[in-house]
C-alpha cells in the first residue's frame, strides 16, 4: 500500500504496553508481540496507541459485528 508512517490504536492496554516495551516479553503471547514488533520494523515510523473502547466506538462495533 506505500505506508510509511502508521499509528496503532488498541483498546487492549496490556497488549500496546507489550508493543512500547524493550524487554524481554514472558507473556503467552510473546510470540505474536515479536513477529508484530518485528513487521513494525518495516516501516519508516509506527506508533502504537492506547485508545478506550468508548473513545473508539468505530472500531468496537466493526468487532462486536464481525463476531
Amino acid at each position: 500500500m506505500g505506508f510509511q508512517d502508521i499509528e496503532l490504536e488498541g483498546d487492549a492496554l496490556s497488549i500496546i504496553k507489550l508493543m512500547k516495551s524493550h524487554g524481554d516479553d514472558l507473556s503467552i503471547v510473546s510470540n505474536l508481540i515479536k513477529e508484530a514488533k518485528c513487521i513494525s520494523l518495516s516501516f519508516h515510523s509506527c506508533i502504537f496507541m492506547y485508545a478506550r473502547r468508548k473513545r473508539n466506538i468505530v472500531a468496537d462495533s466493526l468487532a462486536k459485528y464481525a463476531k
